[in-house]
């Protein structure tokens, strides 16, 4: 029903385009902050695409309502979710000082935050 999906593909560019990023902002071509912008703007569009479409698949499949284009939009969650999945990591990294520091409950760079007995 669903044929192949091109995770391999799809991760290889999507990977590839940040490498190619990443070189751009070590050549100065790009700023960092125009890198991480780059990079949110594909994590936003590829989380609302893929979120949509799913919540469009499910309530197709909860009504019973059966549509020429489902194919086409199970692929498109799909492979979107592949490219959503492999931002979403990247961001994970570039914030990994912040999840790291949360093992810390209450305290914040030094300074204690808990509430007082």
């Amino acid at each position: 029903m669903t044929g192949e999906y091109n995770f391999f593909l799809i991760s290889a560019v999507t990977l590839g385009a940040y490498g190619i990023s990443w070189f751009l902002v070590k050549k100065k071509s790009l700023t960092l902050f125009q890198h991480r912008k780059i990079w949110n703007i594909v994590l936003l569009v590829s989380f609302l695409v893929s979120g949509v479409f799913g919540m469009l698949i499910t309530f197709l499949i909860d009504s019973g309502i059966r549509v020429s284009f489902y194919p086409n939009i199970l692929r498109l969650h799909v492979e979107l979710g592949v490219v959503m999945a492999l931002a979403s990591s990247i961001h994970l990294l570039w914030h990994k000082q912040y999840y790291w520091n949360v093992k810390k409950v209450g305290v914040h760079k030094g300074i204690d935050k808990s509430p007082k007995s």
